[in-house]
């Protein structure tokens, strides 16, 4: 993979506050499973405020991964290399 996301975090608001501290752009990965490791079940991207956007998944998966972005363009460019990369056409 290409971006260095972050380490392995739990989807809680709590954990998402206390790591995605700037409002801007950014990637994420998610994984729903509790078996070990870290299984991409989905990619999605936000175009102004990571934290906030990341926050619409706690309770839908387990555990997240994030990078910021430059810009909602980078942003866009980041998530479809990563959709490519964990199983997309």
């Amino acid at each position: 993979m290409p971006y260095s996301l972050s380490d392995l975090a739990s989807l809680t608001n709590e954990k998402i506050d206390s790591l995605v501290t700037q409002t801007k752009p950014g990637v994420y990965a998610l994984d729903k499973t509790t078996g070990g490791g870290f299984q991409v079940c989905y990619v999605g991207r936000a175009d102004t405020d990571l934290n906030r956007r990341l926050k619409d998944w706690v309770g839908k998966y387990k555990y997240f991964k994030f990078e910021y972005a430059t810009s909602p363009k980078d942003a866009f460019e980041k998530e479809c290399e990563l959709w490519h990369d964990f199983g997309g056409p």
